[in-house]
């Protein structure tokens, strides 16, 4: 194949998932607004911890965990369940509060998958966490997995959560 047709071709497939042949992304606007007092219980120090781990099974039944990602601890408040709950449509939120992010608190998994956050207020939050891995194809490699996300009620003292297939988004 010639030089040209290869670019023609790159040019195809980029105009391709920019265009109706690939995902379509839409935008939305959330209708909750940013308030600083709800987000205020979720700062500083609390009387909670959290242990978890994070791992999808492949179909041929391999293991693939949150090995080396971040693992972020979010708030559960009007605000983040209306963004939690569009970005699981696979909305793009576009007038998302950057303010909001100071209460996200954030870990990273170590090798077998577990992480832990330590001294966290007592409420309900979000943990969400990334495992993805490449399966080989003739044209490349298709990614995998995804984004877990579990909503939990962190009482007083020791908690747990495994993040696994059931919590896929």
């Amino acid at each position: 194949m010639s030089c040209v047709a290869l670019r023609c071709l790159a040019v195809a497939f980029s105009a391709c998932s920019l265009t109706s042949c690939g995902p379509t992304i839409k935008s939305y606007a959330l209708t909750q607004s940013y308030n600083e007092i709800d987000f205020k219980p979720f700062a500083g120090p609390g009387p909670s911890s959290l242990s978890g781990q994070g791992f999808l099974k492949t179909v041929g039944g391999d293991v693939k965990t949150c090995a080396g990602n971040k693992v972020y601890l979010v708030p559960s408040t009007a605000y983040n369940d209306e963004v939690i709950e569009h970005s699981h449509r696979n909305e793009s939120v576009s007038n998302r509060d950057p303010q909001s992010s100071q209460f996200t608190r954030q870990v990273i998994c170590d090798a077998t998958g577990t992480f832990s956050f330590a001294q966290v207020p007592a409420l309900r939050w979000y943990v969400v966490t990334t495992v993805t891995w490449g399966v080989p194809n003739k044209y490349g490699v298709d990614k995998q997995g995804g984004d877990l996300v579990q909503q939990v009620n962190l009482m007083r003292g020791a908690n747990q959560v495994i993040l696994t297939d059931a919590n896929l988004y």
